[in-house]
């Protein structure tokens, strides 16, 4: 809310999307030397019977909203995320590739998603066979509602990158603390 706020948007306004993909926008026109980002999008928290659990899940942004928003402007490249829990996900993940995903986007302790679960072998490989990095959140979760803070730890990575997967571990020393070397 606070950041809304400063932006001067406010929940529930009816272009409040439209408003913050143009501040985005004009951030980026404006910064000089970066010429794009990429916009992420965020997957439903799953159970590990690959359930959708909207009660669970903090925030939403559908892949298709961010694939149209990177198809509309060039400064956005298009970030997915898929639950690997999902029964579509390889599916899934070819549709994103087709759509020019650069990479998946994980908040494990947040989506309930256990990297070294043998579940996500495949997907690891699918990933990787189109040269699609995993930009994984690790560490401690405290922006939105974690459910499960042991799957942020950096040492799972181990699964992904055993798989062939290139790996961005976003925010791994934020807090400076952590159990089990998070």
């Amino acid at each position: 809310r606070a950041g809304l706020w400063n932006l001067g948007l406010r929940l529930g306004q009816p272009d409040l999307d439209q408003r913050y993909v143009e501040y985005l926008l004009s951030r980026l026109r404006g910064a000089g030397f970066l010429k794009q980002a990429v916009l992420l999008a965020q997957d439903w928290f799953h159970n590990r019977k690959g359930e959708r659990v909207p009660g669970r899940t903090s925030f939403y942004t559908p892949n298709d909203y961010v694939a149209e928003l990177a198809a509309r402007f060039p400064e956005f490249l298009f970030g997915a995320s898929i639950h690997p829990y999902r029964e579509d996900a390889l599916e899934e993940l070819e549709q994103v590739a087709g759509l020019g995903a650069v990479l998946v986007k994980w908040i494990p302790n947040a989506q309930g998603i256990e990297l070294i679960d043998p579940r996500c072998r495949a997907f690891y490989r699918q990933l990787a066979a189109h040269q699609m990095a995993l930009l994984v959140h690790v560490g401690d979760e405290r922006a939105v509602s974690a459910a499960h803070q042991e799957y942020g730890d950096p040492r799972r990575l181990e699964a992904p990158l055993a798989e062939g997967v290139s790996v961005i571990a976003a925010h791994l020393a934020s807090l400076g603390e952590g159990e089990g070397g998070s």
